[in-house]
């Protein structure tokens, strides 16, 4: 007989596990009853000559209705030579291999390996490039769907609020980071490599020569009685 909505509200739970079939309404479909009054929809089936169970969901979170509509849904691929529950853990294993090859992912991984050798305020400073320009524009993103023009949109945030310097930076690292990805099989090509002569170049500031005899002189005694230390002697000999 076909389940109604009052039987499966009203099933009760027992000393052991029992099953409650929706033979009129969904063959296959059953709702497993737990001895701890939790209620869990199952579709039975078989396919490739092994019977298995597939989940349908939760009551009363999934309705009959609702259990009803997935079960036939999940026949749908069977009858297609589709083994529902083999395709939803390859589902599961796509998102969370997706979830691991984002550009964050990446930069944490770039990070970890290449900045142990770095000084600390080099470390800051390009965690802040990284965390301020570059993940939240890019960060979620799969690696290999971003693009060019989608980098550069996010480079030209910073250089539209005068950041020049900031963006031909973030441009670098960000191809220092993909080009880590790359080299660890999760990237074929760097969107970074196709951007020169996206941004603005940065003008180089000059500085006025010294000419006055008496400026001259100051800067020679500053120089002589400059203290230069042992490592920066050695450096330069």
């Amino acid at each position: 007989m076909a389940l109604t909505d009052v039987e499966v509200k009203k099933a009760a739970p027992r000393e052991k596990d029992y099953k409650l079939s929706d033979t009129g309404g969904c063959s296959g479909l059953y709702i497993l009853v737990k001895s701890t009054g939790a209620k869990y929809w199952r579709l039975k089936y078989r396919i490739a000559g092994k019977e298995k169970a597939l989940p349908i969901g939760v009551y009363p979170t999934v309705s009959l209705k609702d259990a009803r509509l997935k079960a036939q849904e999940a026949k749908g691929l069977i009858g297609d030579g589709i083994d529902p529950m083999a395709q939803r853990k390859a589902e599961k294993r796509y998102l969370l291999g997706a979830s691991e090859n984002t550009f964050e992912a990446a930069a944490n991984a770039w990070f970890a390996m290449i900045s142990p050798e770095w000084s600390e305020s080099h470390k800051e400073r390009t965690q802040y490039l990284i965390k301020n320009h570059l993940l939240p524009w890019i960060g979620k993103r799969p690696l290999h769907e971003i693009t060019p023009p989608e980098l550069l949109e996010a480079l030209h945030r910073a250089q539209n609020r005068g950041l020049l310097e900031t963006a031909r930076r973030a441009k670098q690292t960000a191809s220092q980071i993909f080009r880590h990805a790359i080299r660890m099989g999760k990237l074929t090509s760097d969107p970074a490599r196709d951007l020169s002569g996206g941004l603005t170049t940065p003008k180089a500031k000059s500085f006025s020569a010294i000419t006055e005899p008496k400026a001259v002189g100051t800067l020679m005694l500053a120089i002589s009685n400059y203290q230069v230390s042992a490592a920066s002697t050695t450096a330069l000999t």
